[in-house]
């Protein structure tokens, strides 16, 4: 099934179209000479010969996988290209078997009752849930920043406990040039986000201001508070807000 949806990617995050498919059966299933298509029967993109989705594993079919693997290094499960682009303007994607029978089909719109916010901004079109009806808006949301190719799917709101702090896993992890995270506050606030090292160490404040309820991102780049490239590790990411701590671990992996 259609997982994940990029249809119009951020200008200063260039990924190009993608999307991402899930094999939620119990069975292993080889989708060689299976076909991808969007609302044109022109458009066409033939699976690899020897593509096989074992249960629970997710595949990115990428317009340009060279760009996709520069911005998304950690995704291995991925295929391309295909030489069409997706509509910003709405969209219908289908997913065939060899013998053109249709395995898959979502119509998707920009504006509600669609999610408005993976237009053009940085975020994908998430399917809420994989037993879910993924033709129906109502299933979909918007993912976290860059969203979570190639991985189950995280959420730019939080579904449960509005009232509460919460710290979403960064992503990608473990990374080498950049992650980022998602974090909800309950209240407006002041609020700190910072980096420390496995020693307890204060690394680098990346927010440290009043901000408003709601949902927030924040990107690291592997550098400390002097701009220096920081050693490949363990590093955790925490959120202070209303004398309140969340926090997560990620590993950094320098580039050589």
């Amino acid at each position: 099934i259609f997982n994940e949806i990029n249809y119009k990617s951020a200008e200063d995050f260039d990924c190009k179209d993608w999307v991402e498919i899930y094999n939620r059966s119990n069975l292993s299933i080889d989708i060689s000479d299976w076909y991808f298509k969007d609302s044109k029967d022109e458009h066409i993109y033939n699976f690899p010969i020897d593509t096989v989705l074992q249960p629970g594993q997710f595949l990115v079919l990428s317009r340009n996988s060279y760009v996709f693997s520069n911005l998304y290094p950690a995704v291995t499960n991925l295929v391309g290209d295909f030489d069409f682009g997706l509509s910003s303007d709405g969209e219908k994607i289908r997913l065939f078997d060899e013998f053109g029978n249709v395995v898959d089909s979502v119509s998707f719109g920009v504006s509600q009752p669609w999610p408005s916010e993976p237009n053009g901004n940085g975020y994908t079109l998430s399917l809420l849930d994989t037993e879910s009806n993924n033709d129906l808006a109502e299933n979909w949301a918007a993912s976290i920043l860059h969203g979570t190719p190639g991985v189950e799917n995280s959420f730019l709101n939080p579904i449960e406990d509005p009232d509460k702090l919460h710290l979403t896993s960064n992503y990608p992890n473990p990374f080498s040039a950049f992650t980022s995270f998602d974090y909800w506050l309950p209240k407006d606030g002041k609020t700190k986000v910072e980096i420390y090292n496995i020693k307890g160490q204060l690394v680098k404040r990346l927010t440290n201001e009043f901000q408003n309820e709601g949902s927030h991102t924040a990107l690291w780049d592997g550098k400390d508070k002097y701009g220096r490239i920081v050693s490949s590790g363990v590093y955790l990411y925490s959120v202070n807000f209303a004398r309140k701590i969340k926090a997560r671990k990620m590993i950094f992996i320098r580039k050589l």
